[in-house]
This record gives structure tokens, sequence and C-alpha cells, in this order.
């Protein structure tokens, strides 16, 4: 294992995995309410086609991420757990660098391979702010908002009632 954020293509071994460590501490662009609960292992695997040739091999990163927020429905800590799997391809045979799919899309080149240097944290990062949900909620139904709960307790007259009363004397 390493704790690494940039990895020199050259360590990754040809066939089997390398498992790579990358603290929590490093993943500064996610949202305020996310938190992750323990550092993030990534597993490379070079992949190469059927035929076997080096001409043809796509780099596959994965991991899985557990992080930590309040749910939106019952305001109460949750911690759930995302799976991340990306895919990078070189372009020719020549070409040293791997491209992922997402530097298409987003019409840049090179962000995350660059100098035959793999940048680790910001892979994961970017994946990770794609599959963050936009409303943590927990996926089971916890019950009523617990705000619902405060608001019975306090005995407050309706706003609208007052201006209901307005309504009846014109």
């Amino acid at each position: 294992m390493y704790i690494i954020d940039k990895l020199p293509l050259s360590q990754v071994p040809k066939s089997g995995k390398l498992k790579i460590v990358l603290p929590k501490g490093n993943f500064t662009r996610l949202p305020d309410w996310c938190f992750l609960t323990q550092d993030v292992v990534v597993t490379l695997e070079i992949i190469l086609n059927k035929l076997q040739t080096e001409n043809e091999i796509c780099l596959l990163a994965s991991s899985e991420v557990e992080f930590s927020a309040v749910c939106q429905r019952c305001l109460e800590e949750m911690i759930e757990k995302i799976s991340l799997s990306i895919t990078g391809k070189k372009r020719t045979e020549q070409d040293k660098n791997f491209y992922f799919s997402h530097e298409d899309n987003f019409d840049t080149q090179n962000t995350y391979c660059k100098n035959n240097e793999l940048d680790v944290i910001r892979l994961c990062e970017d994946e990770l702010l794609l599959v963050l949900p936009m409303v943590p909620k927990h996926e089971f139904d916890c019950g009523p908002p617990l705000y619902l709960k405060n608001v019975k307790k306090i005995n407050k007259p309706n706003p609208f009632a007052s201006l209901l009363k307005n309504k009846d004397k014109n």
C-alpha cells in the first residue's frame, strides 16, 4: 500500500492490483455537509484487452468511500458508503498517459494524468463529487422531520389567521 497523492505510472504493476491510501484530509473540494469518516483506499489495476496486448490497455481505478452527513428528512446523522469506479484508456500506442471519460465530457485534456503521473486524489475527488447525493437522506423511511415536533410545541398563532380577520372586516 502507498500513501500518496500522485503516482508515477511506472509503479503500476502490469498484472495484479495496487492499493493506494488517500488521507481524508486531502479531499478539500467536498461540500460542507459531507465528512469523510475514514481514509480512502483506491485500487488501481491494469486491464488488458482480450488479445492480451499492451497496445490497448486500460487503467481501472476503484474505491469505496464512507461519508457522514445530516439526513435532510429526519435531521439525524447518517453514514453512507459509495462505490467509485472509473476506467482510463490510452488513445494511441505511443501515448504514455491514460485518458478518462470525464475529460472528454468536460473538454479538458490530461487533467488526471500528466507527464506519466496519475493525480489519484483529483481523480477520486472528482468522481466522488459526481456521485454524491444532492440531498443526503436515509434510504429507508426515517419518520417525520424533527423540526415539526418542535413547531407543534410552540403555541404561536397562525399568521394567516390574522389576515383572515382583516378580510372579514372589509
